[in-house]
């Protein structure tokens, strides 16, 4: 397994137009599990962590994976490959993206922004954009997968969708296929309203049963957005902190 500690590592573009000498003397701003987020310029280059068998092995991103995001998707919400970093031994290393800014960490607080003050409106305009680009995905055979808090970036436009490393390239595709990513769509809209009614402190764990229970039922739905657009109506000024918490009341009395 390999791992990248704070070094000296060069990094060319598949363009062969960008060289970077030293990745880590970049800022840092995101990691994970599989790999190292830098921003260059307006820019967000990730290293990968592992070499090629494990990250196959554990459906993670790889040079034919992203070629094909790159080349087959047309996005407006996703934080899809631009282009492909390679080492100073030619070998893949990493994809490029475009950076895209967190106002809910900026360290401006002129800029900064909580994830509940977005309105409503702003919700919606979100949902169909995002319905679009898991349509193009299941168009052209991709499986969504493992989406979870990090998957989550709340900029200027709200909220984007980021790390696609999971996401499987399938052979065929069919019911399931459309099934499977119409549910995923589905869940991450119900869970960033979810992450919204937990900052409510004084939930029991009954209650964040109950809570997830509501995901879990609105992520199998086929008319979850539409219902969600007719319970926000005309209120759609509404920041969507306030409106999380009201329709939080609701799921816990029903």
């Amino acid at each position: 397994m390999k791992k990248y500690n704070n070094r000296e590592k060069s990094v060319i573009f598949n363009n062969g137009n960008t060289y970077i000498d030293n990745i880590f003397e970049l800022e840092k701003i995101g990691s994970g599990h599989d790999g190292i987020v830098f921003r260059f310029n307006n820019l967000a280059l990730k290293l990968l962590k592992y070499d090629i068998t494990l990250r196959k092995d554990k459906s993670l991103m790889t040079y034919d994976k992203a070629i094909a995001f790159m080349n087959r998707l047309y996005v407006k919400r996703t934080a899809k490959p631009l282009e492909c970093m390679f080492d100073e031994d030619g070998v893949f290393c990493g994809i490029v993206m475009d950076y895209i800014f967190d106002v809910t960490s900026s360290k401006d607080l002129s800029l900064r922004k909580d994830s509940g003050d977005f309105t409503c409106r702003e919700l919606i305009e979100c949902a169909y954009d995002l319905y679009d680009d898991f349509s193009s995905f299941t168009e052209n055979k991709i499986l969504v997968e493992d989406l979870n808090r990090g998957s989550y970036i709340y900029s200027y436009d709200y909220v984007h969708l980021c790390d696609m490393d999971k996401f499987k390239i399938l052979n065929t595709s069919g019911y399931n296929l459309y099934d499977n990513n119409i549910n995923k769509f589905n869940f991450y809209i119900a869970k960033l309203l979810y992450f919204e009614m937990i900052k409510d402190k004084n939930l029991s764990k009954e209650n964040l049963r109950q809570l997830s229970k509501w995901v879990r039922q609105v992520s199998n739905g086929r008319n979850f957005i539409s219902s969600l657009e007719k319970s926000i109506g005309s209120s759609d000024d509404t920041k969507v902190g306030d409106f999380s918490r009201s329709m939080c009341k609701s799921i816990l009395h029903r």
